[in-house]
């Protein structure tokens, strides 16, 4: 509770001196301190341990630790934490739409098209979708590496897909407008028209900026 790292592993090195055996609880909240700290080798270490005794860490500090890979930069051990909650899947650990996030945004800080291709593909069939303000920031991606590769062309028809079935978004309505701007600089004026009419339709306000620019676009086409 008050994330005092030094004092927890002091703590349990006690324990493991002790006669009595560390449990399933004592890892589970040795690993919740290490990761709350930020310390990923150590949360790791203690998370590996764990496992080769059986015991299992919880989704939420799975996913604790997969927000401290995507922090850190941290690409081996964000795929190693995300297949063993794949494969603990009985055990309560399916990855949700919160482990996806974490997860992409690992691929997005080490600047891996194809991991975040990859990622995103199964995180839409598992059914989830990413939040409006990720959604936002693979925009500016496909914008910003416009030309660069197929990965990033998947990427932006993978966007566009997501765009077609934006009920599934949990809480911000879809960044229509980010989508708008993307189909403009990629030139597919017909893209940008029909996200602006699907953005009226859900009522998703539209800066009218990029209306204007829509709207000269299409003069000069």
């Amino acid at each position: 509770e008050q994330n005092a790292k030094q004092e927890a592993v002091r703590t349990f090195k006690r324990l493991q001196k002790a006669a009595v055996d560390a449990d399933d609880d004592s890892y589970k909240l040795l690993l919740q301190c290490t990761a709350a700290s930020g310390d990923l080798p150590l949360s790791t270490k203690v998370m590996q341990e764990m496992v080769s005794l059986g015991y299992y860490p919880t989704l939420p500090t799975c996913n604790q630790l997969l927000a401290l890979c995507a922090d850190q930069h941290a690409r081996t051990e964000a795929i190693a934490v995300f297949k063993y909650m794949q494969m603990s899947n009985a055990a309560g650990l399916t990855p949700d739409a919160q482990s996806y996030e974490h997860l992409i945004g690992t691929a997005v800080g080490v600047n891996d098209m194809q991991f975040v291709v990859q990622v995103l593909k199964h995180m839409v069939a598992a059914g989830f979708a990413p939040t409006a303000a990720r959604a936002s920031e693979l925009l500016d991606v496909c914008a910003q590496k416009r030309g660069q590769g197929a990965q990033v062309l998947s990427l932006y028809k993978l966007m566009q897909s997501i765009a077609l079935q934006a009920e599934r978004l949990d809480g911000d309505p879809f960044p229509y407008a980010a989508l708008i701007d993307c189909a403009l600089i990629y030139e597919d004026i017909d893209l940008a028209t029909k996200t602006l009419k699907v953005a009226l339709q859900t009522r998703t306000k539209v800066d009218t900026g990029v209306v204007g620019s829509l709207v000269m676009d299409r003069a000069a086409s």
